[in-house]
């Protein structure tokens, strides 16, 4: 079974409403039934817990419950590589994108897993790299035919 690592983007649309969180609750069911194997990175908890702050809709206490409720999900955390940070400022530099990005990035293709995102500046700017999917179309097991 592949593994899915999910960026933060992807995550908070659990906890949200907004586009595509269908979508992204979706690859959850599909975990939770066993269907796929989902991932992220200790660095996705900051970025995660940064953007619903900035959503302006959640307290400090429902931010970290939320915090607590993805920890608590059938997840593989991935720690702190020291080998895929060096990777992530290549990649930053090839496709003009952040280092946590390129980071997210390196993590993917060091496991041998797709980084799925909802980020359409790192899809436009990653469209060629094979380790980076877009959460709008890429086939879930679900829809594999």
């Amino acid at each position: 079974m592949a593994t899915l690592l999910l960026d933060s983007c992807v995550l908070v649309k659990w906890f949200t409403d907004e586009s595509d969180s269908d979508r992204a609750l979706e690859i959850l069911a599909q975990s939770l039934d066993g269907r796929l194997m989902l991932a992220y990175a200790n660095l996705s908890l900051f970025e995660f817990a940064n953007a619903l702050l900035f959503k302006r809709q959640f307290t400090a206490d429902e931010i970290t419950e939320a915090l607590a409720a993805l920890q608590a999900l059938d997840m593989l955390r991935l720690d702190f590589s020291p080998k895929a940070l060096d990777r992530s400022v290549e990649l930053s530099m090839q496709y003009d994108i952040a280092i946590y990005d390129g980071y997210l990035v390196a993590v993917a293709e060091q496991n041998q897993m797709v980084l799925l995102t909802a980020d359409q500046k790192l899809i436009r700017r990653c469209f060629a790299h094979k380790s980076v999917a877009d959460l709008t179309i890429h086939k879930l097991p679900s829809e594999a035919q």
